[in-house]
């Protein structure tokens, strides 16, 4: 008999093959992320400024053209203000000087005429007052009844000092209520009541009384250098 061949049998504690050995350390991820952060946060903040920037320029814009309307405004007020004292200013552009328009003869108006001596005359009267004396006429019917050559509603003479009224120096003459003197600068201005009625007709009487006494009084507390 052949010897049989013993054939080393393993041990089980050594193992049959080897394992490949496992990598405990991940791998290092790639820095295009970070990149794409920090390229979307710059992005960011341009628009950002820009849409600041835009803002800004639409409140500047907002803002000159508010400043735009506040002086157009301005204007329309100017204008008003004029027009408004243009309503309520009687102006005697030959003498410079100018008075309220009276309460009672808004419409008033004058002719310039010089006296004997040279000096100008302004005479007064009013389209209410000639209306209402061409429709109630007088007995006999008197042509342009107080109308402007009758100054039914008195005069405004200006002088210079010295001018003798009734022998009486200008400055020295003292108001009557037919007679108001009234200095402005270096000239005299003399008020003269009207000396007549310029109709028959009792209420047109009456209306060239009451405005003749409201130039008067117009004339007595408003008198001032004419405005520039």
């Amino acid at each position: 008999m052949e010897p049989q061949q013993v054939h080393p049998q393993s041990s089980p504690l050594e193992p049959t093959s080897q394992m490949p050995e496992s990598n405990p350390m991940p791998a290092k991820k790639g820095g295009k992320g970070w990149m794409i952060v920090a390229i979307l946060a710059i992005v960011l903040l341009i628009a950002t400024l820009a849409f600041g920037y835009y803002k800004w320029q639409a409140y500047r814009t907002k803002v000159g053209d508010l400043g735009a309307q506040v002086n157009a405004l301005q204007a329309q007020v100017d204008t008003l203000t004029t027009a408004a004292a243009s309503t309520t200013i009687l102006k005697i552009n030959e003498f410079g000087v100018q008075m309220t328009k009276p309460a009672d003869a808004k419409d008033a108006y004058y002719y310039i005429s010089k006296n004997a001596e040279g000096n100008q005359v302004a005479s007064f009267t009013s389209p209410g007052l000639q209306n209402l004396a061409a429709t109630n006429p007088s007995s006999p019917a008197v042509s342009n009844a107080c109308g402007l050559n009758s100054a039914p509603l008195g005069t405004i003479t200006q002088v210079k000092a010295g001018t003798l009224i009734k022998g009486v120096k200008v400055e020295d003459v003292k108001s009557t209520d037919t007679l108001i003197v009234k200095k402005q600068d270096v000239s005299y201005y003399i008020y003269t009541a009207p000396a007549t009625q310029c109709s028959t007709v009792k209420t047109v009487q009456d209306l060239q009384a009451k405005q003749a006494k409201s130039l008067q009084e117009t004339f007595n507390t408003s008198l001032a250098a004419l405005a520039k």
